[in-house]
């Protein structure tokens, strides 16, 4: 990045923008960024330092402060009033997936080392998917138990379950790619808990066998290929997780799950 965040910060308020640095914490990374105060401080986007790093700095303000109207016209949504009305939180909660972490959110473990949580999509529409983290006190809002609530979780996390191989995904010019199996959802985001789904596992099961791998390309989705003992599949994964198309916040996990007759078979140095 050819500026510092002090600058871009400085830069924002001579445009009469409040702003600050910020850490947070964005599907279990940690994250660096700015956040920006609009109005009365009840919206405050908080906007990321890798996002911004390949960009000029002018362009990087410009961008900023032509999103905030935008922003500030979707937060007039009474989301508050959205969350605690269990008639609409229990359509449109949904299970997602990330590597563990220390927030205080509802989560459950799988695989050893990922953990499996829970998101109310807020506003959904062809330009932008708004949800927010079930944290520990939203409990209080519906008087669910957590079994209940990842019961409803997974009943709409599964209907948006999308199982293709890469050569249905690439077309014709890639009949080859028909040993690679792609596990997400219907819109691509937060997909990789659809590996939760039954029906993915009997799928993989008639298409592989009972031994498989599972390599986690992102949050986003899952890839499925049959178990070679001489794949050097922890190397695929990490290989995915350093190229350009994977944003560190996206990264699900740094090794391959072998999967044999439905449980993680277990390596030295790996939970």
């Amino acid at each position: 990045m050819e500026f510092t965040m002090n600058e871009l910060i400085d830069e924002l308020k001579r445009r009469g923008f409040e702003a600050r640095e910020i850490d947070t914490v964005k599907n279990g990374v940690r994250k660096h960024g700015i956040v920006v105060k609009i109005g009365d401080g009840s919206v405050c986007p908080i906007f990321y330092a890798d996002d911004m790093k390949h960009f000029p700095m002018q362009e990087v303000v410009n961008k900023i402060v032509s999103a905030l109207p935008s922003i500030e016209e979707k937060s007039k949504t009474p989301f508050l009033e959205m969350i605690s009305d269990w008639d609409y939180v229990k359509d449109h909660i949904i299970l997602c997936l990330q590597h563990g972490s220390t927030e205080g959110v509802f989560k459950w473990n799988l695989f050893g080392d990922l953990e499996l949580f829970l998101r109310i999509k807020l506003c959904e529409d062809p330009d932008s998917l708004v949800s927010v983290k079930v944290r520990n006190e939203y409990l209080a809002f519906w008087g669910i138990d957590p079994d209940t609530l990842y019961s409803v979780a997974l009943e709409n996390t599964v209907k948006e379950t999308e199982i293709l191989t890469m050569a249905e995904k690439l077309g014709a010019d890639f009949p080859g790619m028909d040993d690679m199996v792609i596990i997400t959802n219907k819109s691509g985001i937060n997909g990789a808990a659809c590996i939760v789904d039954d029906h993915v596992t009997e799928y993989l099961e008639k298409k592989f066998g009972s031994e498989y791998v599972l390599l986690p390309n992102s949050i986003h989705e899952w890839l499925a290929v049959a178990y070679d003992p001489d794949g050097d599949y922890d190397g695929m994964v990490r290989d995915s997780n350093m190229s350009d198309a994977v944003d560190p916040d996206l990264v699900l996990s740094d090794h391959a799950y072998h999967i044999k007759d439905r449980e993680v078979v277990k390596r030295e140095g790996i939970a």
